[in-house]
């Protein structure tokens, strides 16, 4: 602010002057001194970075206004590193789920019937009943890990594993996001 107020002739402290001061304007012939650069450039990149920023505390405002309650990322740590050959050890197919139903023993798991493109479809038992209702799930594509070993869980045996991301109070199911056969490999 005093760098401009001296290039347009002024002699009194800016910030001392009062707002009458500023109103008088410039009388002609008053020498004004070189200009110099009042603001330094701001970049795009700086500017859209700093309107994200800007744009994001907003919408958390009106979140919070709105009584939304918005979840942090639960951050897991990465587990160690596998190579190729052990990767391509995991077979995963496009499945579809035939029927659902809850396990009587437990709280957690549910029983489907899933259609992987083999003569007859596999039973998975999932622990999902915290997440879906059972009908929920009839019809779904989902992806499918299919040759893992089978395993007996509340005394029913499991041909596999349903994929699904876990966010710890949220499960959600893999899907492909376009139609796909079961049986289709995923890679």
């Amino acid at each position: 602010m005093e760098i401009a107020w001296k290039q347009i002739g002024m002699d009194s402290d800016v910030h001392t002057a009062g707002y009458e001061e500023a109103l008088v304007p410039v009388v002609a012939g008053t020498k004004l001194s070189n200009p110099s650069i009042l603001f330094d450039k701001i970049e795009d990149a700086k500017i859209d970075e700093m309107t994200a920023i800007s744009n994001e505390r907003v919408r958390k405002a009106l979140a919070k206004e709105a009584g939304i309650i918005e979840e942090e990322p639960v951050v897991v740590p990465l587990k160690d590193q596998i190579t190729y050959e052990d990767f391509a050890k995991v077979d995963i197919r496009v499945g579809k789920v035939l029927s659902a139903e809850k396990i009587k023993k437990s709280k957690k798991l549910l029983k489907l019937m899933v259609d992987v493109g083999e003569p007859k479809p596999r039973q998975i038992v999932a622990g999902l009943a915290e997440y879906y209702q059972p009908e929920e799930l009839v019809g779904k594509i989902v992806n499918v890990l299919v040759n893992l070993q089978p395993a007996k869980l509340c005394g029913v045996e499991s041909q596999g594993m349903l994929l699904a991301a876990d966010a710890g109070e949220r499960v959600s199911l893999l899907t492909p996001d376009k139609e796909m056969k079961p049986g289709s490999i995923v890679r």
